[in-house]
């Protein structure tokens, strides 16, 4: 059957593309065109079956020769016009043309014009009910409504096969080109790829079902492994086209009473994507999906959680995730519905959000933070979620890392000049911590990070350089000295100064004092 799709209109054009494939429409060829010449050309060369026509694409000075031409060919036409006026009627009776449609059309009451005219073509007699023809007991199969099996051969045979489905398939678009491409993108590949096998191509929520055959799959003694290889052979083919989908393929009923479970398992399966990652077909589990998962995090995992973000552990955070998400499959080679992992992915969340409500500057951070939780509800691969977590915590170390230098900076600036002013007195390491409201150890550590050297040894060294001023500048003795910077032992004093510098106070004197006189 070829048909020709003439309509200015591209969004007119896909929509009926879209009726027509996904609806099971028997069609060999189809071509579209938006021009009344290329029109013209494709009716007189290409011959096709059934021609839908847009009436104001073409000038009145053309119709007369373009009405005279489908007449004589006898194709079989359906006319489409915008305005809903007696001259329309009248150039649809000159063509001779099966319906009449004014835009904007019920879709239903196009596709079972269409179907009329395949029927006529084809002298196949009309069943009761036939406005369902596919809808109806193509989704009563699927959805296990099967009430009469001889209706349902009756309704098959007239599609022209013998056997009823028996094994189901779905196709899901994966996440990288759920943006480049429609779904009819992919039933157009089905068509073109899949024609010998003759699948039933039906379009369910965001998945591409497809009923199948044994009659039409490769001879083989397991017909799902037949289809497992003939989805893997169509993937591989428009991964070269930069198309990625994956499949989940049930088991095979022969009672169409049971069709509905092959269909319940192909979904399942196709779950196995969350596991895996895209671009795979994924046969039947001989494991149910476990519903004994805990959903939300252990009193040890969230402390360890807690524990390794606000320590800003890059390290220890991430081998925190690959344990706790990453021992799938089970031993028993099952695994968790993927919708009880995000619950327990979504508990993580919550943990990063009081991270983040402690450290106000974090909330800068808003938009990613609601990014990651969009990925956790709807991202298809637990791997590439993970990751987007990984690198968002990544992201607020690096701001409370930033945050802290800066503040630490401040914090270090106020103890020096503590020190530098207070030296000459009795002070440690617990009373500049407390003047700069910090712990010790936390101080100590940032002391050393921003200047270098203890917090002991800036200390010595501040002393020790305001003792070579004195001793260099004034006549103070060596105990005289030693008291001035802090020391109350003038023998210690001498002992830490001639560590430092290599001499006695005296002898250091000597030899300044010495090189300033000459």
């Amino acid at each position: 059957m070829k048909i020709l799709l003439a309509e200015r209109d591209e969004l007119e054009r896909k929509g009926m593309k879209w009726l027509l494939l996904t609806n099971q429409v028997p069609i060999d060829e189809l071509k579209e065109t938006s021009s009344d010449e290329e029109c013209m050309e494709l009716l007189i060369e290409w011959k096709p079956d059934i021609f839908v026509m847009e009436l104001e694409m073409f000038q009145p000075n053309q119709r007369e020769n373009l009405f005279r031409t489908v007449r004589n060919m006898g194709i079989q036409t359906i006319m489409h016009t915008s305005h809903k006026t007696f001259q329309a009627a009248e150039q649809a009776v000159k063509i001779k043309a099966e319906a009449l449609f004014v835009k904007p059309y019920v879709a239903d009451e196009w596709l079972k014009a269409f179907k009329q005219i395949i029927r006529n073509q084809r002298n196949i007699p009309k069943n009761e009910g036939e406005s369902s023809l596919y809808h109806g007991w193509a989704y009563d199969l699927l959805f296990g409504r099967v009430l009469n099996e001889s209706f349902m051969s009756e309704q098959i045979k007239n599609w022209g096969y013998d056997q009823v489905p028996s094994i189901v398939a779905v196709l899901a678009l994966d996440q990288q080109n759920k943006k480049e491409f429609e779904p009819i993108t992919l039933i157009q590949c089905i068509h073109d790829e899949l024609q010998e096998y003759r699948p039933f191509v039906l379009s369910v929520d965001e998945h591409i079902v497809l009923l199948v055959s044994e009659e039409y799959l490769p001879k083989s003694n397991d017909p799902i492994h037949s289809l497992w290889q003939v989805m893997m052979v169509f993937c591989e083919r428009m991964k070269e086209r930069n198309l990625s989908f994956s499949v989940g393929i049930g088991n095979q009923y022969v009672s169409p009473k049971l069709l509905y479970k092959s269909y319940f398992e192909a979904k399942q399966a196709l779950l196995r994507r969350f596991y895996f990652g895209g671009n795979q077909v994924f046969p039947s589990m001989t494991k149910k999906l476990h519903d004994r998962y805990e959903h939300f995090l252990s009193p040890t995992e969230s402390d360890e959680l807690t524990r390794y973000i606000n320590e800003g552990n890059r390290e220890m955070t991430k081998a925190w995730f690959y344990q706790v998400f990453g021992g799938f499959p089970y031993e028993d080679g099952s695994y968790p519905h993927s919708d009880f992992v995000r619950i327990k992915l979504t508990n993580v969340l919550a943990h990063i959000r009081r991270f983040m409500a402690e450290k106000q500057f974090l909330f800068h951070h808003d938009q990613e933070y609601q990014d990651v939780f969009h990925e956790v509800l709807y991202g298809e691969v637990l791997y590439d979620i993970i990751q987007k977590i990984l690198q968002f915590c990544s992201l607020l170390f690096d701001r409370v890392e930033k945050e802290n230098l800066q503040f630490g900076s401040l914090l270090i600036k106020k103890a020096v000049n503590y020190i530098d002013q207070y030296y000459c007195q009795t002070i440690t390491l617990e009373d500049v911590s407390a003047i700069v409201g910090r712990s010790s150890q936390y101080f100590s550590s940032l002391f050393k990070q921003q200047i270098g050297c203890t917090f002991t040894e800036y200390l010595q060294a501040k002393k020790m350089e305001k003792a070579k001023e004195y001793l260099k500048t004034t006549s103070m003795s060596v105990s005289e000295v030693a008291e001035a910077v802090g020391y109350l032992d003038p023998n210690y004093f001498s002992r830490v100064f001639k560590m430092v510098t290599g001499n006695s106070p005296r002898v250091w004197k000597t030899k300044n004092c010495a090189d300033i006189l000459k």
